[in-house]
């Protein structure tokens, strides 16, 4: 018998995301798996995978054209392809894969990866933001099968637009759970370079603790201004090392004393999310800096990895480095690293992810 085909539908570069690149390994044992996403000029093409990969280069790489040629140019794609499960990842992928599955009569899921109409780049947009808004507020009421990254999430769009989302983490898995002995002087971002992630107040608050080096790895649209920050401001102690391959980074951040996870509160979207970094810190044995917000809290009270701030002022950053100086409190919270990841792995939600896609 074979397997029903699926396809995975995202607007981002296919190399960097570990955590679409996990949904498709688990489900590949159960279904013929195929993903669509965008190339860009620094795309490299992943290796073989036991998925389906297909690239799509677009004339426009932002704004409102590069969402309407996107969604056309998936919609036309969708519809000449074999597909019995068409999966929306993120609003902005939502009309082409809604609209060509009911085109067709095959069945639509809807994974939402954040509050999209909430995230940060559209907060103050109102035009923008409206529209998404209009997007989100037409289809998603008219989803049967939808899931999300944490349960403050799937309340809050169960409230709104009465779909019921199930809950699929993108937790590490059980075997990657380290501890050893780390550099203390490397404190360590990971993850996009974008606006509201908390980067550029770290570097000015380590501007005169030359004592500990700060590491920044990823890239995105901030980065041009916080080099430029850097050089402005003397700042020496900070180094930007790039974009760095899913594969390659667990291995850099194990060596990282403790991680940053510091997302301003602009926009439900930030407010209400669970990082990717906030498991892979975990996973790699190093506290981390957190925010006091929803999620991070509750898994905070269950097992303390982080040393929680209200807020990004400098002296309360400064604080919470001092904080985890004290040998006794990094040795307990690195301790409580390991149960972290023992009690939540991708093991047990790739077999929610599994259950989800057949009971479709």
């Amino acid at each position: 018998m074979s397997k029903k085909k699926l396809i995975f539908l995202v607007s981002n570069d296919l190399e960097t995301d570990q955590r679409m690149q996990k949904i498709c390994t688990a489900l590949s044992t159960d279904f013929d798996v195929h993903i669509w996403g965008r190339a860009l000029p620094s795309s490299t093409r992943l290796k073989s995978r036991v998925y389906q990969q297909k690239y799509f280069q677009f004339w426009f790489n932002k704004g409102k054209l590069f969402y309407l040629e996107m969604n056309l140019r998936f919609f036309v794609a969708l519809l000449f392809s074999k597909a019995d499960i068409i999966s929306a990842v993120d609003v902005d992928t939502l009309i082409a894969a809604y609209y060509s599955a009911k085109w067709k009569g095959k069945a639509i899921v809807f994974d939402a990866h954040e509050y999209y109409s909430e995230v940060p780049e559209l907060i103050g947009r109102i035009k923008e933001q409206g529209i998404w808004k209009k997007v989100e507020n037409i289809i998603i009421p008219k989803i049967k099968y939808a899931y999300t990254v944490n349960q403050s999430l799937a309340n809050i769009f169960k409230d709104q637009w009465k779909t019921d989302f199930k809950v699929i983490r993108n937790v590490p898995k059980q075997t990657k759970a380290v501890i050893q002995s780390n550099d203390k002087r490397t404190i360590l971002y990971q993850g996009a370079v974008n606006d509201g992630r908390g980067i550029k107040e770290m570097m000015l608050a380590l501007k005169a603790d030359l004592s500990h080096q700060f590491l920044v790895l990823g890239d995105g649209d901030l980065l041009a201004d916080l080099k430029a920050l850097k050089k402005e401001e003397g700042i020496a102690n900070v180094q930007f090392a790039g974009k760095i391959l899913p594969e390659a980074l667990p291995e850099k951040t194990a060596k990282a004393w403790i991680g940053v996870n510091l997302l301003e509160h602009k926009g439900l979207n930030y407010y209400y999310s669970l990082a990717n970094k906030f498991w892979d810190y975990a996973a790699a044995g190093i506290p981390q800096i957190c925010m006091r917000f929803p999620e991070y809290q509750l898994l905070n009270e269950q097992h303390e990895v982080a040393v929680l701030v209200d807020n990004l002022e400098a002296k309360n950053l400064v604080n919470a480095i001092k904080q985890l100086e004290d040998e006794a409190t990094y040795q307990r919270l690195q301790a409580n690293c390991k149960s972290l990841i023992d009690a939540n792995n991708w093991e047990q939600e790739a077999q929610k992810l599994k259950e989800f896609y057949s009971n479709i």
